[in-house]
């Protein structure tokens, strides 16, 4: 919700771009704070789907905010809500809560090699345990590793060996 232009930073020439989370906004105060929850600043990669999405959106913004209301201001947690609930409907997938977000980053990050460490860096948690409530497949795929290894050889090889 704090997230401003001024804290994207976007190559339009090789579509490559990087997010610097630098603040929160406290609803309850209707204030700004200097340091994003975690209370440290840092800086992350962007997918290039994310960016072309954003260097069109940079274009034709019309405030300092990456996403506002419609009249420019901070999106009010419950209009972010109701969009995310409108996105969900429209693609025809379950409806998520917001904070079901960072789990779905997760399980992509996972999906595509990232360890927990990176996850760690990437949610900007103060330790792996807190990184652990958003691996979800602990283990899962032993199993499927333990059904495709091959201690022994197949067939007449192994046989033969052990005859003798």
């Amino acid at each position: 919700m704090a997230l401003r232009w001024e804290d994207v930073d976007l190559d339009f020439r090789n579509n490559v771009g990087r997010i610097h989370i630098r603040r929160t906004y406290v609803s309850k105060t209707g204030l700004f704070r200097d340091y994003p929850k975690g209370g440290k600043q840092h800086s992350h990669s962007i997918p290039s789907e994310l960016v072309e999405k954003l260097i069109i959106a940079k274009k034709e913004a019309t405030t300092p905010f990456v996403v506002a209301s419609p009249h420019g201001n901070v999106l009010p947690y419950r209009w972010y809500v109701k969009y995310l609930k409108q996105y969900c409907s429209e693609l025809g997938i379950p409806v998520i809560a917001t904070h079901g977000l960072r789990h779905s980053t997760s399980e992509l990050y996972i999906h595509h090699g990232a360890t927990r460490d990176d996850l760690r860096r990437l949610f900007a948690h103060s330790t792996p345990t807190v990184t652990d409530r958003y691996v979800h497949n602990r283990g899962t795929h032993l199993e499927k590793i333990a059904n495709v290894i091959r201690l022994f050889p197949t067939g007449t090889e192994h046989e033969s060996n052990t005859a003798g």
